[in-house]
């Protein structure tokens, strides 16, 4: 695995991608939230990557993504940025812009409804890249099992009670 926090997002690359509210805030208070979250990633962060599996827990979430091959989005860099693609300099940035976006609509959108101000996420997204299947695999079962290890449920596989 490569545990770096930084690291560029790449395309063709498949990541393990995971943040926390800052302090003891939660990020999702109801249903709603969950719900929204996932529309504002789909629109926003679905033009680059293809999600795999995800778990979103009250106060943090992860996803296992992969980033979709340049020429499966160089239209749409081209449209949202109004230039050709530049593939040496541009696709770190934008791709990474992407998940900056999707978190940063979720947090004005959060923070209007709960009238509150200010970042909601700790830090940048972080990211581990998957290197080999095995990376692959361990990511996978690591995303299923997060709910478990925190007590929101007993088993992988069972629902959660997102009331707590």
């Amino acid at each position: 695995m490569n545990l770096q926090y930084h690291q560029p997002i790449l395309p063709g690359e498949t990541y393990h991608l995971f943040s926390r509210a800052i302090g003891f805030e939660k990020l999702f208070v109801t249903e709603d939230n969950y719900r929204f979250f996932l529309e504002k990633f789909f629109h926003h962060v679905s033009p680059v990557a293809d999600l795999y599996t995800y778990t979103m827990l009250p106060n943090h979430f992860h996803l296992l993504a992969r980033i979709k091959p340049a020429e499966e989005f160089a239209d749409y860099f081209q449209y949202f940025k109004q230039k050709p693609i530049d593939h040496a300099t541009d696709l770190p940035d934008f791709i990474t812009e992407r998940f900056s976006n999707w978190l940063n609509s979720y947090t004005k959108s959060f923070n209007k409804v709960y009238k509150r101000r200010g970042s909601l996420f700790l830090d940048r997204i972080k990211r581990s890249r998957a290197l080999t299947d095995k990376d692959f695999c361990n990511f996978l079962f690591y995303v299923h099992k997060n709910a478990v290890h925190h007590n929101y449920t007993k088993a992988i596989g069972h629902g959660m009670d997102i009331r707590n």
